[in-house]
């Protein structure tokens, strides 16, 4: 949806907010392929800080981290 003053997209800050959780969970989700589970862990944690929809992928998560070890 456009704004009708400025023709700038109506998503606010909300698209941010998803961008960044977005970001902190691909990082997250790189540490762990590359087995470095506690900087995963950190990544992680700020994606679920941004928003705690990043809860659905702890479990994939945590059962990687466990079958590596």
């Amino acid at each position: 949806m456009m704004h009708p003053e400025d023709g700038r997209s109506g998503s606010g800050p909300l698209g941010r907010v998803a961008l960044a959780m977005l970001a902190f969970t691909l990082a997250g989700v790189y540490w762990v392929v590359k087995k470095r589970f506690t900087t995963a862990f950190l990544f992680w944690s700020a994606a679920f800080l941004v928003k705690y929809t990043v809860l659905l992928i702890l479990p994939p998560l945590m059962i990687v981290a466990v079958r590596s070890e």
